[in-house]
């Protein structure tokens, strides 16, 4: 799974900075990701004046994956959280319609040590996994 630390959504920048979607195609020298269907963009790649807004006014997406991209990762269908948050209250942040799932710290540093994540769906699914850990109350194990 990828990190995102420093990238920001690139449709709260466009909305925050006023201008369209299409203008941080124009210009060079940035660096893009995807997360599902949403492009994100890293802020120290970004000219100046776009920089300011993002670190100021954008949200930081280390902490933060959107629901599907989440559920894709761990394995499960694309409305899998969307589903889980109907049951109980999930931490996550609202950004232009995208709901983005709160990471805890252990989990991301199970990521950046190369470990794959995976939802623990079943009492049996335990022994596949290396490392289990808790996330807002999703079994998540790592191999």
């Amino acid at each position: 799974m990828n990190t995102f630390k420093g990238y920001i959504l690139q449709s709260e920048l466009a909305e925050k900075a006023n201008v369209s979607n299409s203008l941080f195609r124009q210009l060079n020298n940035l660096q893009f990701k995807k997360m599902g269907n949403y492009t994100c963009i890293l802020k120290d790649s970004l000219p100046l004046e776009y920089k300011e807004i993002a670190e100021k006014e954008c949200l930081d997406l280390e902490y933060y994956r959107s629901f599907a991209f989440i559920s894709k990762e761990l394995g499960m269908c694309e409305d899998y959280m969307f589903q889980v948050e109907r049951h109980k209250h999930i931490d996550h942040a609202r950004i232009k319609g995208v709901k983005l799932f709160k990471l805890s710290d252990d989990f991301l540093s199970h990521l950046k040590n190369g470990f794959t994540p995976f939802k623990i769906k079943l009492q049996k699914d335990i022994e596949y996994a290396k490392e289990v850990i808790e996330m807002q109350g999703l079994k998540i194990g790592f191999y």
